[in-house]
């Protein structure tokens, strides 16, 4: 088990250390918040098998990939309520409260789940929501074509 959960962070770290020149920068929200005066929201995950670890950006979540193990759960945490960027004011007013920094705090951890928390085959007008203001947030997500 303790490999296991080895390998995962493991294979997070060299995944967040992975970039492409012409890949969306959707933890620009995360790196502008450190720049001054922004809103900074920090992400840990937790996987089936227990293993808990930092997100450094939403494509490490993304492309998770250890045998036997997926990720269950995603939280947002509050690190600094400052300035919000284009994305986190559009997610803000998604949910219909704009300039909420607080409000947008656990969109990143459905931001951050591969399957956007299982959220896009829900009949819930809430959860639809919910979705339309993470991919606000987060217009890269893998699964962003399927909620249209």
């Amino acid at each position: 088990m303790t490999t296991l959960a080895g390998l995962a962070i493991a294979g997070l770290a060299l995944a967040g250390c992975a970039s492409s020149d012409d890949a969306p920068a959707d933890d620009a929200v995360q790196e502008e918040g450190a720049q001054g005066g922004a809103t900074t929201v920090g992400i840990n995950c937790v996987t089936e098998g227990g293993a808990e670890f930092p997100i450094v950006d939403f494509e490490t979540s993304w492309d998770f990939e250890v045998p036997g193990d997926a990720i269950a759960e995603c939280t947002g945490e509050l690190i600094a309520d400052g300035d919000l960027t284009e994305e986190q004011a559009a997610a803000a007013e998604a949910l219909g409260q704009p300039d909420d920094a607080e409000a947008i705090v656990p969109l990143y951890g459905v931001c951050a789940h591969p399957e956007l928390e299982g959220l896009l085959d829900s009949d819930s007008e809430d959860e639809q929501t919910t979705v339309t203001a993470a991919l606000a947030l987060c217009p890269h997500h893998p699964l962003a074509d399927d909620a249209e």
